[in-house]
């Protein structure tokens, strides 16, 4: 018998470990095979859990799931699930983006991270992460004027931006 299931969290794990505790917690010997389970999955992550839309794949999104089982020499993989637009890195637990990610169509990522233990057992964790709105008016004043315009240049050794929010509409005799 194999440990399975949820978990009741990483030190209550880590204490059973240091206990030599089976499946569940009871004594020592439960489990025919010394099995214990995999820890909860959390993120160890340096960021803030975020991404600008239009980001290139394989841009970080501040998530590093981690998982850990005490067994000692098992190892821990981790899959992702419930989109297409994040991966995750199966041995690392980095999550980076897959596809492109537009704000006005996904303001937030909800998906899960399993880590499974080559012992057999397994836990998941639910993430959100947080797309970034980025400006992406293709007018010069940055707003919706189809008018608009800007001129870049230099004259000499000076440079100069001339910008309108729109054109003179009266003809000129």
């Amino acid at each position: 018998m194999k440990c399975t299931g949820s978990n009741s969290g990483l030190l209550a794990t880590l204490l059973l470990a240091s206990l030599g505790a089976g499946c569940g917690g009871g004594a020592p010997g439960n489990d025919p095979d010394g099995n214990i389970p995999i820890s909860e999955v959390f993120d160890f992550g340096p960021g803030a859990n975020e991404v600008r839309e239009n980001a290139p794949v394989g841009t970080g999104t501040g998530i590093r799931a981690e998982a850990v089982d005490p067994d000692g020499n098992d190892s821990v993989s981790y899959a992702l699930r419930g989109t297409d637009l994040l991966a995750v890195d199966a041995l690392t637990g980095m999550v980076s983006v897959a596809a492109a990610i537009d704000y006005e169509a996904t303001p937030r990522i909800l998906f899960e991270i399993e880590a499974r233990s080559t012992d057999g057992s397994a836990s998941s964790a639910t993430f959100v992460v947080r797309v970034l709105d980025m400006d992406e008016s293709p007018f010069a004043d940055g707003g919706s004027d189809p008018n608009a315009w800007a001129v870049t240049g230099s004259y000499g050794r000076y440079p100069f931006t001339a910008t309108t929010n729109s054109f003179d509409t009266k003809s000129r005799r």
